[in-house]
């Protein structure tokens, strides 16, 4: 919440100095448990679930309810403590007002391991689409959201 209001405060000054160069506005979300308790609706418009497997691992699917087009991409980094084991980029599964990151990770990696997923204006350019600069990033560990 505090880089959010950063970010804001930020853009504000940026806009007053008539002299700066426009930058784009990112903003950062750590999305936890009481971030989402703390939204309207209880923060509804998220679900994450975890299934634990036989084999050792712990599929994840993350949800979240969306109302605009948006250029929208997930990344995934897997981690045993500060090694980054694995990173991969996911495309959303997309729905009507819907989309949904499936994967699955070992339990001995869902504590450090993290998800972000991104969102950006989209722009069109024949078949292309385009995310334009700024959006919001939202970063969830892993860990917050499984209990074994």
């Amino acid at each position: 919440m505090l880089r959010r209001s950063w970010c804001l405060l930020l853009a504000m000054a940026t806009v007053g100095w008539g002299h700066t160069p426009a930058q784009a506005l990112t903003i950062e979300i750590d999305v936890t448990p009481q971030w989402l308790g703390e939204q309207p609706d209880g923060g509804k418009e998220f679900t994450i679930d975890t299934v634990d497997k036989e084999n050792g691992l712990v599929e994840f699917t993350i949800s979240r309810r969306v109302f605009e087009d948006r250029y929208r991409l997930g990344r995934l980094e897997v981690r045993a403590g500060d090694e980054l084991l694995a990173e991969c980029l996911l495309k959303p599964d997309k729905k009507v007002r819907l989309i949904k990151y499936a994967f699955t990770v070992s339990k001995r990696a869902v504590e450090h391991s993290v998800f972000e997923f991104s969102e950006y204006a989209l722009v069109r350019s024949g078949d292309e689409e385009i995310g334009l600069p700024g959006g919001t990033i939202y970063r969830i560990k892993l860990g917050d959201f499984y209990r074994p």
